[in-house]
């Protein structure tokens, strides 16, 4: 957001569905909203699910991913590397998220640690 907000550029938060919706009303609400005014020209997805959900709208409105809508997705897989036209993609390594995860529980249930011990960054 902070990056959104420094470049200036419009954004939309979806309103009823979430990561944790079912596919079909992650659809059906892109769906929707490609067929209204002013429709979003691209989508951030948190998910594979969620972005197979907004490239089965765009096609069924007759949209081209990269010419009429831009997307890009939060890849735990290798599904996107399947998927044309490409989609632009950020890769997140689960195993390794679930070993820092229980490595930074393990050291915050040892006691007080600052701030800075307790966070990790995941590195490709």
């Amino acid at each position: 957001m902070t990056a959104v907000r420094e470049e200036g550029v419009g954004f939309e938060i979806a309103k009823g569905v979430t990561l944790d919706s079912k596919s079909d009303d992650i659809r059906d609400y892109v769906f929707r909203r490609m067929g209204e005014p002013e429709r979003p020209d691209g989508y951030i997805c948190g998910g594979e699910v969620s972005a197979l959900a907004v490239m089965a709208s765009a096609y069924d409105h007759s949209l081209e991913l990269g010419r009429d809508i831009r997307l890009v997705a939060k890849q735990t897989s290798g599904l996107f590397d399947q998927i044309r036209p490409r989609v632009e993609t950020i890769y997140e390594d689960l195993t390794e998220a679930g070993f820092l995860m229980g490595k930074l529980l393990l050291k915050r249930i040892g006691g007080p640690a600052p701030i800075h011990e307790l966070q990790a960054l995941q590195t490709v």
